[in-house]
């Protein structure tokens, strides 16, 4: 903690708390702040940073503590009357002279981020000739791309912390310097991170504060104005009234405190170790939420013993690689999106030992102090969940009790809806008079963003009940706790915010909503009261039919054929039926672990199960390819020291017991049903080697590379073709054909060679799924080393193997069928050119990188080569470049 001192009041404004004080204790504060304290960052508030932060916090890091200095004349009017006294005007042009002189008088080491290099270099000169005796540790410009890059930045921050910053300047403007500094500020070591917008240009001299007499008048921000119209205008003549008009309503005095809150940063309880409470939460496509949601589990960490298990329901916008830069965070990737439920099923095997588990909506964000209060409620005897009061994203109280579902409830929300608030408890399935969400008290049952339920609740109720794929699963999980005799209490003394709409919304999604409440009822009633409750929830759509959406799902929900039809978990996997012991699966696995979980997980339940003997054979890996093996049930790994493919091969057929086997490269998946047909065509004696049809994943591609591959797929072959996929699969006689497998590029081009057409055979199952390149320079690079295989091949004078360049081209042309297939026929053409035209690839284990997601790691990777920043550190220069890694 900073020391105390005499405390200090806030003012609170449209969601924004600023502190009130005078210069020599912001001062103080700032330059007297120790490290063992964390790191503290130090803003400033104007009308303009109302209007960006209103309702919106600027510290979501937990690691950060905040200073919000009062600045702007409105807002130092509005404080000084109604707190009555007089507050001074702290901006960061004010404060930065003082601070710099105290800093060259102590020693302190001073950064600078933001602005250009041209500006840094005059900079540089006019602190020296004011500040001669200022130690500047650096100066970094990044460019704009660099902010919003995730690896460029924490590469910016490593650089930051390696110069030995104290003090780091931040003048990126607003909003985009406190995101990066609460994203990124701890990282960088900086014991104090100062967020003052254009102070590095005041600096400069490449910008000029107003005259003083705009200043005093409190009217810097028209000359500003007349300065740059066009760059200003719109914050200063369009989203600062309305700022205005909300501070004037808004504005409060809060009580005082000593000392802006000490955080640190604080890790998860790991999966060997006991926990108080494990935080389950089942993500869908919420790449925007889960940053906010870690960080305030972060800060009830402080508190309690937390696990956080993710389970993530096949996203595609990158939110189980976000939640991965979390080391201390379990990741589950479901393959499929099995439903709320479904996720929650998947989760419950991963929670480990724990007093309670949290169910978490991933667009939830949990305040300081929330989870103890609703860890500490489920100790009261006879309590079986315990649910919190729930803000909006506004921080108004959003109505998440209801009671149990009626038909004279229905009736009654059918024909009144959400007015007259106050109706009997009958007549209405949503609990909404505010006064109900002042106090603790028992209910039938709320809505499942934020439940905390005792772990031997969880054992004794089991599983949640997945034919509700979304909406409704609550409704079960609460009847079922309360059918144990225990009771659901509603505890407002634990505030969470939930944004809501956190993986979308649509019609389908509205119309199963009323489709598995119809679903609920008739689980638990009569067929004649559920159809009368049926006939309410279609009068309630028909009273609300407004547009096409609207009878769209009343049609829905009249036609129980249709129901089908509406979202839902995938299929269920087949049993594997049969014998067990089927054969062996054969990975060979070099640096692997960004995809090696995705390719194990399909398989894990035939081989946990004994159907699939399932090794992975890490061959000269340096990252955490055997740790992400060993972490898939069922799973053998092997490792090895050297890099090399063939060898890990040959490694996992002497380890190997079972035939036939699948040699499946570790980025390729295949579902253990279609490995399973796969090994089971070899069984009959007459086929030698198999694979399974495949497809091609192009969702991450580039429109060229996705053409490429289309006129690719066009291609009729005239004969069965088992290389190319990344999957084949030998009987022990056609191993016995070849016997090791030889040190060749393309060990699936060879092998396919060694047998006719009538020993071979592509199986009708899943098809496996390979991931292309993203961009056309990584499918050249892929395409020259597919040719380095067949050229070493026809080196080593193989008969069987020739160059179907010519043949290829003319099955190609024999696709086009109008424009389109034109064009991809084109591409496909002048791609492969491309490919045969440039410089050989080298035999060295080579793949393309660009298909492989980054998985989370605690080293700072590095970035691709764009245009530069300016990075200069004084005096300690030159060293420090030779200190960094080629490339940075």
């Amino acid at each position: 903690m900073i020391s105390g001192g005499t405390p200090w009041p806030r003012l609170k404004v449209d969601g924004v708390t600023v502190d009130l004080m005078d210069r020599d204790r912001a001062l103080e504060l700032i330059l007297d702040t120790p490290y063992s304290s964390g790191p503290l960052a130090v803003g400033s508030a104007n009308l303009h940073h109302l209007h960006i932060f209103a309702n919106r916090p600027t510290d979501p890091a937990p690691d950060l503590r905040w200073l919000t200095l009062l600045d702007g004349a409105p807002l130092v009017h509005e404080a000084n009357k109604i707190g009555g006294e007089e507050w001074p005007k702290l901006s960061g042009s004010d404060l930065i002279h003082p601070i710099l002189a105290a800093a060259s008088d102590r020693g302190i080491r001073v950064g600078f981020l933001g602005s250009d290099p041209d500006t840094h270099r005059q900079l540089l000169v006019r602190l020296g000739e004011r500040f001669p005796d200022l130690r500047v540790a650096g100066t970094w410009a990044p460019l704009r791309w660099e902010l919003t890059d995730t690896e460029a930045s924490a590469r910016i921050a490593h650089e930051i912390r390696e110069a030995e910053v104290e003090i780091l300047v931040v003048g990126l403007g607003k909003p985009r310097q406190e995101e990066w500094i609460s994203r990124f500020g701890v990282a960088t070591g900086a014991r104090v991170l100062l967020a003052f917008g254009a102070v590095i240009d005041f600096l400069a001299g490449r910008m000029q504060r107003a005259p003083k007499f705009f200043r005093d008048a409190g009217a810097e921000w028209a000359w500003r104005l007349m300065q740059e119209p066009r760059r200003l205008s719109r914050r200063y003549l369009i989203d600062c009234p309305p700022a205005l008009l909300r501070m004037k309503r808004t504005a409060r005095i809060l009580e005082p405190i000593t000392a802006a809150p000490a955080t640190g940063w604080v890790g998860f309880v790991g999966p060997g170790s006991h926990a108080a409470v494990t935080a389950l939460v089942v993500t869908y496509n919420n790449a925007p939420d889960v940053e906010p949601l870690i960080d305030g589990l972060r800060v009830n960490a402080r508190d309690l013993p937390v696990r956080v298990v993710v389970v993530d329901n096949h996203s595609t916008d990158g939110t189980a690689d976000i939640v991965r830069r979390h080391p201390d965070v379990t990741v589950v990737e479901t393959g499929g999106n099995l439903g709320f439920a479904g996720g929650i099923n998947v989760g419950l095997g991963f929670i480990g030992d724990c007093d309670d588990v949290l169910i978490l909506n991933a667009d939830l964000e949990l305040p300081p102090g929330a989870l103890t209060v609703l860890h500490r409620t489920a100790r009261e005897p006879g309590v079986g969940a315990v649910v919190p009061l729930l803000l909006d994203a506004d921080g108004a109280v959003f109505p998440s009790v209801y009671r149990e579902p009626s038909v004279t409830r229905a009736f009654g929300d059918a024909l009144l809806g959400s007015k007259v608030s106050r109706r009997p408890g009958f007549s209405s399935e949503f609990d909404l008079p505010r006064r109900h969400y002042l106090s603790a008290r028992n209910i039938d049952w709320a809505t499942g963003a934020a439940i905390l339920i005792p772990g031997e609740v969880v054992r004794d109720v089991g599983r949640w009940n997945e034919d509700f794929f979304l909406y409704s699963e609550e409704v079960d999980y609460f009847r079922r706790i309360r059918n144990s005799g225990r009771q659901i209490r509603y505890e407002p003394a634990a505030v969470c915010r939930h944004r809501g709409g956190g993986s979308g919304s649509s019609v389908e999604l509205r119309t199963l909503m009323a489709v598995n409440r119809i679903r609920y009822v008739e689980q638990f009633h009569a067929s004649g009261y559920a159809a009368l409750y049926r006939a309410i929830v279609a009068l309630s759509l028909l009273l609300r039919c407004r547009d096409g959406s609207g009878v769209r799902m009343l049609r829905t929900v009249l036609n129980r054929r249709a129901w089908q039809d509406l979202p839902h978990a995938p299929m269920a996997e087949p049993a594997f039926g049969g014998t067990t012991a089927r054969g062996a699966v054969i990975i060979p696995a070099h640096n692997e672990a960004p995809v090696l979980r995705r390719t194990l997980l399909p398989l894990s339940r035939a081989a946990s199960g004994g159907y699939l003997e399932v090794i992975v054979v890490c061959n000269g890996c340096t990252d955490d390819s055997a740790e992400v093996a060993r972490s898939v049930p069922g799973v053998r790994v092997l490792e090895l020291a050297q890099a090399s493919k063939p060898s890990a091969l040959n490694a996992g057929d002497r380890a190997a017991t079972l035939w036939p086997r699948l040699y499946l490269d570790a980025d390729v998946e295949v579902s253990a049903a279609a490995a399973l047909a796969v090994l089971d065509r070899l069984c009959g004696g007459e086929v030698l080697v198999a694979s399974n049809n495949f497809r091609y994943d192009t969702h991450d591609a580039s429109p060229l590379v996705r053409s490429y591959y289309r006129a690719r797929t066009r291609i009729h072959r005239r004969e069965p073709r088992t290389w190319g996929a990344g999957a084949y699969a030998l009987s022990r006689d056609g191993h016995a054909r070849f016997g090791e497998f030889p040190t060749v590029t393309a060990d699936d081009l060879y092998v396919d060679t060694r047998f006719s057409a009538d020993e071979k055979a592509v199986v009708d199952a899943d098809p496996a799924i390979i991931r292309t390149p993203s961009d056309v320079r990584s499918l050249v690079s892929v395409l020259r080393r597919h040719r380095l295989g067949v050229m070493e091949l026809i080196a080593q004078q193989d008969s069987s193997v020739a160059d179907t360049g010519r043949s290829t081209a003319a099955a190609v042309l024999r696709t086009i069928r109008g424009p389109r297939s034109a064009v991809d026929a084109t591409m496909y053409l002048l791609i492969a050119l491309a490919a045969r035209s440039g410089r050989p690839a080298t035999a060295e284990w080579a793949r393309d990188e660009s298909s492989r997601r980054i998985a989370a790691t605690t080293r700072i990777l590095s970035v691709p080569e764009k245009p530069r920043r300016s990075s200069t550190t004084p005096n300690r220069r030159a060293r420090r470049k030779a200190a960094l890694p080629a490339g940075t």
